[in-house]
């Protein structure tokens, strides 16, 4: 479902089973899977999670792959990379562990660069815009 959007847009995941993201270097853009019941306000501005020490383990222990690879998505965007956004609703948002049931058609732009983000009790955030982009303008 979402890798049909991620490659009409040029990127793949590395693992579809636990990657929430891409990047692609050639266009210096990365697209991050998010959960649409954890966008929150900051100040009017809608921001979305993108880096959460709490998911670098599953509830087993052990250390999330998935935790690892967004942690070189958020260094990316830390160096410039594009971020945009394919925001998912998950099947039970009450869940221990959350799949996917729907996910948006187009992504959301997410304001570029270092300055955009805020670190809210060590949460890292990007403060989204009202802006959505065909994965195929990309």
């Amino acid at each position: 479902m979402s890798n049909v959007i991620l490659a009409t847009a040029g990127h793949k995941f590395k693992n579809p089973n636990w990657s929430w993201g891409s990047i692609n270097h050639e266009t210096k853009s990365v697209i991050l899977r998010i959960w649409e019941n954890e966008i929150i306000d900051v100040n009017g501005e809608q921001c979305a999670e993108v880096l959460n020490p709490l998911y670098s383990v599953n509830i087993n222990g052990r250390k999330r792959a998935g935790y690892t690879e967004r942690s070189e998505h958020f260094e990316c965007i830390l160096q410039g990379y594009k971020p945009y956004f394919l925001v998912c609703t998950p099947e039970d948002g009450n869940a221990e562990v959350w799949s996917i049931n729907s996910h948006r058609k187009e992504l959301v732009i997410g304001n570029h660069g270092i300055f955009s983000m805020n670190r809210i009790n060590d949460v890292w955030y990007s403060k989204l815009t009202n802006l959505t982009i065909k994965p195929e303008s990309l």
